[in-house]
């Protein structure tokens, strides 16, 4: 799907952002989850309690069905795990 809009830098700047904020969220998981002692099996587990806490959230906020966020999460989960993460600074894990 492609975005128009008569102001094509304010989407580019908006998804730069955007990006930015994910990259930045990723880094403090990736930080709270070495701090808290777990292994990374374990903080992996977590990760994805998280994904299906926030898609009751979705839910329960009207965006879609249960069903239908939950599909999503795994969607997105996916897609983040097909990501470039070579950026982000990890310095050992268990």
């Amino acid at each position: 799907m492609e975005i128009r809009s008569s102001q094509p830098d304010l989407i580019k700047r908006n998804r730069k952002m955007t990006t930015q904020k994910i990259g930045d969220l990723a880094q403090q998981a990736i930080s709270l989850a070495m701090q808290s002692g777990l292994t990374w099996d374990e903080a992996i587990a977590a990760f994805g309690l998280a994904s299906k806490a926030l898609s009751f959230a979705a839910a329960n906020n009207g965006n879609d069905p249960l069903e239908v966020c939950i599909a999503h999460a795994k969607k997105r989960f996916e897609q983040g795990l097909n990501q470039d993460a070579r950026m982000v600074e990890v310095s050992s894990f268990h």
